[in-house]
C-alpha cells in the first residue's frame, strides 16, 4: 500500500520536473515531447514480441499461485483461477 503512495509520489515529481524543464525548450520541439511516450510503448511491444517464445523471465510461482502470468485481480481473469 505505501508503495503505491510512493509511486504516485515519484510519478507526480517527474511530471512537475518535465513541466518545468519544457519551459527551457524551444517551441517548435514541444509537440515532439508527444512522441516520447509513444516511442516507449514501441520499444516495450517491440521487446515483448522478440521474447514471445515463453522464455523463462526467472519468475517461480507457486503449486496454488497464478501460472502463465495470469493474475486473479481482473473479474474476466477470476475464473481462470478457480481451475
Amino acid at each position: 500500500m505505501i508503495g503505491q503512495y510512493l509511486g504516485f509520489a515519484a510519478t507526480l515529481v517527474v511530471a512537475v520536473a518535465s513541466a518545468f524543464g519544457a519551459t527551457f525548450l524551444p517551441e517548435s520541439a514541444i509537440p515532439y515531447l508527444g512522441l516520447l511516450p509513444l516511442a516507449l510503448g514501441l520499444k516495450a511491444a517491440w521487446q515483448s514480441w522478440k521474447h514471445r517464445d515463453g522464455e523463462d523471465d526467472g519468475q517461480e510461482t507457486t503449486e496454488g499461485g497464478p501460472k502463465n502470468g495470469r493474475g486473479c485481480g481482473a473479474p474476466r481473469l477470476q475464473r481462470a483461477c478457480r481451475r
